[in-house]
């Protein structure tokens, strides 16, 4: 007897969709419930992001060998955030990014994956965003030279992120 199938998913991509949004620090009182007065309170980056990556969590495999088996299993270890960046376009007027996070600024990347949906009339497309406590490691020009202007935020995650929290209304 085949199990019960997974509900069938709505898929999208993430251009017009995911938002992300820098609070400063001091800014969200509880990461894991944060207020909409404090989102609102936020900076939306999303107009600026051109790529972003590492904003996730992934646990590390040790390995639990015996002499019983050949086999090696394995066991969950340390969760350990991969390095996280987000490339913004470049201003060529220098009022980009940059001016908003400097190397050493403190903060939270919000990432809403299935957008806020908080404008008036919106139907709300998720429920769910990640907070992530960071501080920015370094913030540089990247790219071609034929390429349009991107400056590159590296973070370091400073604190253990709040994962699929519900957005409040």
């Amino acid at each position: 007897m085949a199990g019960t199938p997974l509900t069938a998913t709505k898929r999208y991509i993430r251009p017009g969709v995911t938002q992300i949004l820098w609070v400063p620090s001091g800014g969200i009182s509880n990461i894991k419930a944060p207020t909409r007065a404090e989102l609102d309170a936020g900076t939306d980056l999303t107009g600026d992001v051109a790529d972003y990556a590492g904003f996730e969590l992934a646990s590390d495999f040790v390995d639990t060998p015996d002499l019983g088996s050949r086999f090696i299993s394995q066991i969950t270890g340390q969760i350990k955030p991969p390095n996280s960046q987000i490339t913004f376009w470049a201003d060529d007027a220098s009022a980009d990014v940059r001016t908003l996070l400097p190397q050493n600024t403190t903060g939270y990347i919000v990432v809403f994956p299935e957008g806020d949906g908080k404008a008036p009339g919106a139907t709300v497309k998720g429920t769910l965003m990640d907070v992530w406590p960071v501080k920015v490691g370094s913030e540089a020009m990247t790219g071609k030279a034929t390429d349009p202007g991107q400056r590159i935020v590296a973070f370091a995650t400073t604190d253990e992120p709040a994962i699929n929290v519900t957005i409040p209304t």
